[in-house]
This record gives C-alpha cells, structure tokens and sequence, in this order.
C-alpha cells in the first residue's frame, strides 16, 4: 500500500492520510488543509479511485 500511497498526488495524498489513519472530519481536513470541504470531497474521492487501481493486482 505504501508505493499505491506515495503515488498519489500530494493533495489526494494528505487528504487521505488525514481521513483514514487520522480519522479526521472532512472539516477538520478543511480548515488543516485551508481549502473548502467541497474540494476535500474531490481529492479524497479521486484519491481512493486512484488507490484502488493502484492495489487492483493485490485482490
């Protein structure tokens, strides 16, 4: 998971880690990350489509 993780663009990458190991908000992840929630959704939704074809070879 970690080379699937590293790949992501920094923005996906930092929202990810916020929400899944972190367990943050995606409000808390707004105001850490100074952008609106709207974009939150965006990245960590791109950034669990790229995760998972990232990991597709592992199932």
């Amino acid at each position: 998971m970690s080379v699937a993780l590293q790949a992501l663009p920094k923005d996906q990458r930092r929202c990810w880690i916020l929400k899944e190991f972190a367990d943050y908000s995606y409000q808390d992840i707004a105001a850490e990350l100074d952008v609106p929630v709207s974009t939150v959704r965006g990245l960590l939704s791109r950034a669990r489509k790229n995760m998972i074809r990232a990991m597709e070879g592992w199932r």
